[in-house]
């Protein structure tokens, strides 16, 4: 149990990491910040499971970076395009678009960000996944239960209430159209 403890902590961990990030990237691109998130909160869950997939899928490349950084492309480029996919069919929008960038494949997914996927995989193999095993191993095992419990509550409520958000939106763009 204290595994899959482990787990979700990992991917609490790596969405708001990843949330981090991106608002910093997009700092950097368009001058400006924006919440990049798809929930209310500073977390992006599709960094969340990007990290779980390269944390478990990569460990046994652990001695060869070369292909845990095409791994890591691999990975969490399929991740991007599948879960673009899914969002698109099931909000009938589009969250994010790289059409303007070369070798996209219909905007869902683009060379330049599968590389820098890459680049954090390695970065995430080998600098900050140590770093996070550590810190959640000093979590002493009777209190790990209420951590992950206190985390996951507020994850599904703000679940809830951004889709709450989006449909009541979708509703109201319907009347005026």
């Amino acid at each position: 149990m204290d595994y899959i403890f482990s787990l979700f902590l990992y991917f609490f961990i790596y969405s708001v990491l990843g949330w981090i990030t991106e608002e910093i990237y997009c700092r950097l691109c368009e001058g400006q910040w924006t919440n990049r998130g798809f929930l209310y909160g500073p977390y992006c869950p599709i960094y969340g499971f990007g990290g779980i997939l390269v944390v478990i899928f990569l460990e046994p490349f652990y001695s060869n970076p070369i292909v845990i950084f095409f791994l890591a492309c691999l990975l969490t480029t399929t991740l991007e395009y599948i879960t673009s996919y899914i969002m698109e069919k099931l909000f009938d929008a589009k969250w994010w678009d790289y059409s303007h960038l070369p070798f996209n494949l219909k905007g869902r997914v683009c060379l330049l960000n599968s590389v820098l996927f890459g680049i954090l995989g390695l970065f995430i193999t080998y600098i900050i996944h140590p770093n996070i095993q550590a810190l959640i191993s000093n979590i002493p095992n009777i209190y790990l239960p209420y951590v992950v419990f206190i985390i996951f509550v507020i994850l599904v409520i703000d679940s809830i209430c951004t889709l709450n958000t989006i449909l009541n939106l979708k509703v109201k763009l319907s009347y005026l159209s």
